[in-house]
This record gives C-alpha cells, sequence and structure tokens, in this order.
C-alpha cells in the first residue's frame, strides 16, 4: 500500500497482477467440470480465452517486475540475484513454471490450481502432524482406531459427527450415572467438586452395540 501512495511502479504492476488472478478466478467460478458435453467443453474454451488474456499479461507483468532482480542460465532456467529478494524469488518461481501453470488453457478438464488434489493431501498432513507426539503404540494404534471409525462411517453415508456425539454423550451419561451410585452406596459426599474416577472401568458394561448407525 505505500508503494501505491508514493506512486511505486513495482506495487503498481503487483496490484495489477493480483486483480489479473482474481479476474481469472472470477471467470473460473463458472466451470463445470462434471459436465463434458460438447456444449458445455465449447463454453469452457469460451472461459479459457479471456482467461488466456489475463494470463499473458500476468506474464508480461512478471516479466516487467523481474527487470534486474533475475538472471537466466544456459538452459534457460531463472534465479534470483539478490536471495533475500522475495519479490525475486516470486518472479523466478512464475517464470520456471510459466508453461505448466497455463497447462490449464488447453484443457476442459484441468482446473487452475491443485487446491482439489490439495483438498485430498491435507487429512493425510493433518495425521501426520498429529502422530508426531504419538512416540508409543498404544497411542497410534488409537489414532488408526479413530481414523478408521471416520473413514468407515463416512463411506457408509453416516453422518459421523452426530453419530459419534450421540454415542460420546450417550456413554458419558452411563459413567456419570454409574460413578455417582457406587459413591452414593459408600456413602460418599457427592457434592465434591473433583473426581477421580476410572472411566475405562466405568464404560466396560455399556453397550455400546445399541448405538451402532444400523440399529
Amino acid at each position: 500500500e505505500k508503494d501505491i501512495e508514493n506512486n511505486c511502479l513495482d506495487g503498481e504492476m503487483i496490484l495489477g497482477l493480483f486483480s489479473a488472478i482474481s479476474k481469472i478466478y472470477q471467470i473460473e467460478e463458472q466451470v463445470d467440470y462434471q459436465d463434458q458435453s460438447e456444449r458445455n467443453r465449447a463454453f469452457i474454451m469460451q472461459c479459457r480465452n479471456k482467461q488466456r488474456e489475463l494470463m499473458d499479461l500476468v506474464s508480461s507483468l512478471v516479466r516487467s517486475l523481474s527487470q534486474g532482480k533475475v538472471k537466466q542460465d544456459k538452459s534457460g532456467k531463472y534465479s534470483r540475484l539478490d536471495a533475500n529478494d522475495k519479490l525475486a524469488g516470486a518472479c523466478v518461481y512464475f517464470l520456471n513454471q510459466e508453461q505448466t501453470l497455463k497447462e490449464f488453457l488447453n484443457s476442459t478438464i484441468i482446473p487452475p490450481d491443485t487446491n482439489v488434489i490439495e483438498g485430498q493431501i491435507r487429512p493425510l498432513t493433518i495425521l501426520r502432524k498429529n502422530i508426531y507426539q504419538k512416540n508409543a503404540d498404544w497411542g497410534m494404534h488409537d489414532l488408526c482406531a479413530i481414523y478408521t471409525v471416520m473413514q468407515t462411517l463416512k463411506r457408509n453415508d453416516i453422518d459421523a459427527e452426530k453419530f459419534l456425539r450421540n454415542d460420546s454423550n450417550a456413554l458419558y451419561y452411563h459413567c456419570l450415572e454409574k460413578g455417582y451410585e457406587i459413591e452414593l452406596r459408600g456413602c460418599k459426599d457427592i457434592n465434591k467438586q473433583i473426581r477421580h474416577w476410572d472411566f475405562e472401568a466405568l464404560s466396560k458394561d455399556f453397550d455400546f452395540k445399541k448405538f451402532l448407525p444400523f440399529n
């Protein structure tokens, strides 16, 4: 913003880049990849022609921004003149991947980004993050059991969140009632706020089968 206020050319070109990319995605919102009929493919290519003009503008702006910031070796690969120049790094990435980034312009099935693929990778990334502190076999066993249950419910079109909430609530109240019952039998003061109950032991006679989705 300061660059634009000070009439800095780089700042204005960066703003132009963001504007062009925004318009590319505005056009992309009209694309339906599920419909590959001849009529819709023709419509997608019309969208691609508009996006091509915008991508050409992006290429032009990036090349202008990269002047004096990048160099090209004999193989055609670009690199930064200043290793700490983040703007040059962005330009180098685009220039080295330019043809790949424009691949979607020639296809009715390839999107302009990999968000769909990244969405498929995300569960694995979350799993990797969750297992950093699981250094014991039992911890990994519990995680595998949790993910197995979630995926089984998902593949059977069962609302996992609703099922697990109902199941967990029923289990909790079962343990709560049994715990208080044991305390009352022992004539303990049930008004104590801090308790140390063995929930695993309290849940042993809980009927899990009664709350299975197909019952």
